[in-house]
C-alpha cells in the first residue's frame, strides 16, 4: 500500500478532509507542518505550490495541490469512486452537493470570526443545511452510502463536515435527520475510520493557538 505525506499547519484546516479520505482507503500518511511564514514562502519558491496554496499532497511520485484534486486522484486511484460511470456521475453531483452546502469549509473558517459575523456565519450555515439535507436525507433512504452497498468519498467527505457542524452546534443538530446521523454513526465505526478517529493524526477543533499559528503563516 502507498505511504503519503502531507505539509500543511499543525491543525484540520483544509488539509482535514485529506486525512480522513487518506484514512478510509488505508493510507498511512506522514506530515510536515509549517510553523512560519519564511517555511510557507520557502514552499511558495521551492516550485511545489502551482498555486503558491497549502495543503500540499505528496503519493505515489505525484505532487499534488488543491484539496479537491487530492480527494480525486485518491477516488479515482484507490476503488473510491464506484465501479461504473454512473457511480462516478452520482459521486460528482453528491460532491458538488456538498461543496454548495459548504459546511465543511464554513466550519474551518468560523473561529477566524468574531462577535456579530461570526452569529451570522452559523445562521448560514444551518440555512444552508436546513436547504440541503433534506435531500441528503432522501438520497440515504433504504441505503447504508450515497452508492447504496459501496462506501465512496463522498461519504468520507460528508462525515468530515458533519463533524464540523457536531462540533459548532452539539450533537441534536442531526436529530431532524435520522438517515444522516445513521450514515455518520456506520462511518465512524469502520475499522479503518475508527483507528484514525483515535489516533494522534486526528486533530482537535480549532483553539486560539491554532488561530494564532494560521494567522503568523498564511498572514
Amino acid at each position: 500500500m502507498s505511504q503519503a505525506k502531507i505539509t500543511y499547519v499543525n491543525g484540520r484546516g483544509r488539509a482535514e478532509v485529506v486525512r480522513y479520505v487518506l484514512s478510509a482507503v488505508g493510507i498511512a500518511f506522514t506530515e510536515d507542518f509549517v510553523e512560519d511564514a519564511d517555511q510557507f514562502e520557502d514552499l511558495r519558491n521551492s516550485g511545489k505550490l502551482i498555486l503558491r496554496q497549502l495543503p500540499l499532497l505528496e503519493i505515489d511520485g505525484f505532487v499534488i495541490t488543491q484539496t479537491e484534486a487530492m480527494i480525486r486522484y485518491i477516488a479515482r486511484n484507490y476503488n473510491f469512486y464506484g465501479s461504473t460511470e454512473e457511480d462516478r456521475i452520482r459521486c460528482d453531483m453528491i460532491y458538488d452537493g456538498l461543496k454548495d452546502a459548504a459546511i465543511g469549509v464554513g466550519g474551518i473558517g468560523m473561529e477566524f470570526q468574531i462577535g456579530e459575523e461570526k452569529e451570522l456565519r452559523k445562521e448560514g450555515m444551518k440555512q444552508r443545511m436546513d436547504k440541503y439535507f433534506p435531500m441528503f436525507e432522501k438520497m440515504l433512504s433504504g441505503k447504508q452510502y450515497f452508492l447504496g452497498e459501496t462506501l465512496s468519498f463522498v461519504d468520507v467527505v460528508f462525515l468530515h463536515d458533519l463533524e464540523w457542524l457536531v462540533d459548532i452546534f452539539g450533537e441534536n443538530v442531526l436529530d431532524s435527520y435520522p438517515e444522516i446521523k445513521a450514515l455518520q454513526s456506520r462511518l465512524q465505526n469502520l475499522p479503518n475510520i475508527k483507528s484514525y478517529l483515535s489516533s494522534e493524526q486526528k486533530k482537535s477543533y480549532p483553539n486560539a493557538d491554532y488561530i494564532a499559528l494560521v494567522k503568523n503563516v498564511f498572514h
